[in-house]
């Protein structure tokens, strides 16, 4: 008998007790190797200097399969206490890529999820990503049927996990598009970056984060060698009004 349309595109989530201590293992030879060459110890660079084209290729490979910043089932643990406190239920992640993070937003976290992004094709979806541009409004995130604006305000983070840097604005427009009061953010802190611009986001996306939004918790995470990104959460800054 053969095999109709709709039986071919079902969707079936991966397995991911099977992939979740197989990624944690990754993560300590990662930081292995981020000890040999920026660690108290580390070897000199005329052993480590080839280590450069390899990484690229490995941090592309891994990235393709899961994401790029680095979230960990710690991570989410830590944040999903933070965010219960705040009354947070949900977390819509708008640039989703496989959907690892929601997946772990939603399994480890215990979230009500959204997973959305624009590009149609990638090599493993962890959870059902809706595609389409985030830009073009909430209602395109792929969020539960019957979510209201009123609900994104009151129990819904919005994810961001290494937002597109300068000449890109999707995390600038993204932050004027969340209706909600809250934001985590996988990325490198204006702060930390002490001036420079970065590589997930940039100063344009970083001085619209600071100008809105207010760092009210954050953790450390994994990261690839060189890099300065963490896990925090921001809270939108209330206008203040003046009497003229």
């Amino acid at each position: 008998a053969s095999t109709g349309p709709a039986e071919c595109s079902a969707y079936r989530e991966p397995d991911l007790k099977a992939v979740l201590p197989l990624y944690e293992d990754f993560l300590k030879h990662l930081a292995a190797v981020d000890a040999a060459i920026f660690g108290k110890e580390a070897k000199p660079f005329t052993q480590t200097g080839w280590w450069n084209s390899l990484l690229r290729r490995w941090r592309y490979y891994i990235c393709s399969f899961f994401s790029w910043g680095l979230l960990t089932q710690q991570a989410v643990c830590e944040a999903k206490e933070e965010l219960r406190k705040l009354g947070i239920t949900g977390v819509a992640d708008p640039l989703a890529s496989s959907g690892w993070h929601a997946r772990l937003w939603r399994e480890v976290g215990g979230f009500r999820i959204s997973a959305s992004d624009i590009y149609h094709y990638r090599p493993v979806s962890w959870v059902k990503v809706t595609v389409g541009d985030a830009r073009e409004g909430v209602q395109s995130w792929g969020l539960p049927a019957g979510t209201t604006e009123s609900d994104l305000k009151k129990e819904w983070a919005m994810h961001l996990s290494w937002p597109p840097h300068s000449p890109e604005t999707v995390g600038q427009d993204l932050l004027q598009i969340w209706p909600g009061r809250y934001v985590v953010l996988l990325g490198e802190r204006r702060d930390v970056l002490a001036g420079e611009e970065g590589v997930t986001g940039g100063q344009a996306f970083n001085e619209a984060l600071d100008r809105d939004f207010e760092r009210i918790w954050g953790t450390s995470i994994p990261r690839w060698p060189g890099y300065c990104d963490d896990l925090s959460i921001y809270v939108r800054r209330t206008k203040k009004h003046t009497n003229e």
